[in-house]
């Protein structure tokens, strides 16, 4: 980011940071807001996915967060998080805090999403060659209502133990489950509660955490803190203007953020209309309203 770099805010502006601030103060580490810096970090990812997974052999070489796939795609998909494991399968983490939007379903289109995004691109197309993808959705509430902590969900050929493996591997975490597991259990803490603790089994998740606590110490840091943001969405332009909120803000202000984008000269009104699926007569009339 630009530290000389000066702007002057509207009352608009400063009404969605000092909103932001209060999200990112209440906010768990399952909320997006949080999750997607927890994401950038590969060591914090592959300490959840070794409890999950219950692999403590697995390995993350790379991670992404909230990657934008949009492109191979008609509606619009960004992932939480997707990174890639040392076996060369790729995961998909995803957070869910509320039981809307038939969450099975948005599974199965992420995975057919990411499987279109890393297939190969050439006449001499191998299926054998798709990826093999580990979908892992974390849920504060119970999918399935049996209260266990983790749905692995298996395709067997019915009424036998025959397994068909089309290279999809799918899970649900119950974050309000009871569990006698340890590791688990102190999982689920780490990422639900909003007290900062050190937890000596996940080291890198607890600076993550330990960061955030650091952030909620004083209203004057927290608003400096979420205005950086704000004028870092500004200097990255369409990239994390777009490819961070273009999904959330279906609920939560996709044309407001275009708007934005157009008014500050960072996009134009015909790729703002093509992104938001309209014209650009009726995206002027829209951006009126």
């Amino acid at each position: 980011m630009n530290e000389n770099r000066e702007l002057s805010f509207s009352k608009e502006d400063e009404r969605k940071i000092a909103a932001y601030t209060e999200r990112v103060k209440y906010a768990d580490l399952v909320e997006d807001i949080k999750f997607r810096e927890i994401a950038k970090s590969k060591e914090a990812v592959q300490e959840i996915l070794r409890v999950v997974l219950d692999d403590e052999k697995l390995v993350v070489v790379r991670s992404i967060e909230q990657k934008n796939i949009s492109e191979s795609v008609f509606h619009g998909v960004i992932l939480d998080c997707e990174c890639e494991l040392k076996t060369g399968e790729l995961v998909n983490i995803e957070m869910q805090i509320a039981f809307k939007n038939a969450p099975v379903k948005r599974m199965r289109y992420n995975q057919s999403a990411m499987t279109i995004a890393h297939s190969p691109k050439n006449k001499y197309f191998d299926y054998d060659k798709i990826p093999s993808i580990i979908s892992i959705m974390f849920c504060e509430f119970d999918i399935f209502g049996l209260d266990e902590p983790i749905y692995d969900i298996k395709r067997h050929v019915n009424n036998t133990s025959v397994v068909s493996d089309n290279g999809i591997r799918e899970l649900y975490v119950n974050l309000t489950a009871r569990t006698n597991n340890s590791k688990l259990k102190e999982l689920f803490d780490i990422l639900k509660e909003l007290k900062y603790f050190n937890n000596q089994m996940f080291p890198n998740l607890s600076k993550m955490k330990e960061k955030f606590n650091n952030m909620m110490e004083g209203e004057k840091q927290m608003s400096g803190l979420t205005r950086e943001i704000y004028i870092d969405g500004y200097e990255s332009g369409e990239k994390k203007g777009i490819e961070q909120g273009i999904e959330k803000g279906i609920e939560q202000g996709k044309l407001s953020i275009l708007v934005n984008l157009v008014k500050d000269k960072l996009l134009s009104v015909a790729e703002a209309a093509k992104r938001l699926g309209v014209s650009e007569s009726e995206f002027t009339e829209l951006a009126k309203a």
